[in-house]
């Protein structure tokens, strides 16, 4: 249990990281292309 319970927080947390990561990735895509549009 001592040994399971850290790895289990530490994916939680690489995973949440990786999520936001990846929400904010595509949020600066859709921002941009967004500015194209209004641009053209």
């Amino acid at each position: 249990m001592s040994i399971s319970l850290p790895l289990l927080v530490n994916q939680l947390i690489t995973r949440s990281i990786r999520d936001f990561i990846e929400f904010t990735l595509y949020e600066h895509i859709f921002i941009a292309i967004l500015d194209k549009n209004n641009t053209l």
